[in-house]
């Protein structure tokens, strides 16, 4: 609870930067957890509630080209006593845009 939240969110959930996704972030001192979005936009949103809840507006404009667009997403939280890097990745979401 009451700890710094970050929005991962990208456009694929299986390339970044060369690289393969997921990626095995344990080689950066977080074991357990994998990269699944690629992390094109990364956004702070606040410290999470006492209750451990963060909220993630995702405001998407109305244009008809953005119809069928996909999307990954995933929160980057500080967890000091995890692990070795202070940091959790959670699951990840896949996103289409409709109409």
């Amino acid at each position: 609870p009451a700890t710094a939240v970050f929005s991962v969110m990208g456009y694929s959930g299986t390339m970044w930067n060369g690289m393969t996704l997921p990626l095995p972030m344990a080689m950066f001192g977080m074991p357990g957890c994998d990269l699944l979005a690629a992390p094109e936009v990364i956004e702070y949103l606040g410290p999470s509630s006492a209750f451990g809840v963060a909220s993630w507006p995702l405001l998407i404009p109305v244009n008809p080209a953005l119809v069928g667009a996909e999307f990954y997403q995933q929160a980057l939280v500080f967890a000091p006593a995890a692990n070795a890097a202070g940091l959790i990745l959670s699951n990840g979401g896949h996103g289409r845009i409709g109409s």
